[in-house]
């Protein structure tokens, strides 16, 4: 099960009511294990997207932009 959790200074704290519910159900010492997955940055991935319409508006080889 996937969870959202946010880093305050005083610990961790979940962000949504699904992972509350999650984070409620781990009880005081226990181990958990943690994959941890930061998300993308969006105006990266707005320039990134810019930059492949360019590029394929710039080429003569393809005509179908997918």
């Amino acid at each position: 099960m996937k969870a959202v959790f946010k880093k305050t200074e005083t610990g961790i704290l979940p962000c949504c009511n699904d992972s509350l519910a999650l984070f409620d159900k781990i009880k005081n010492g226990d181990l958990v294990m943690v994959e941890f997955i930061k998300g993308r940055n969006y105006q990266n991935h707005k320039r990134f997207m810019a930059l492949c319409r360019v590029t394929f508006d710039l080429q003569d080889i393809q005509d179908n932009d997918e």
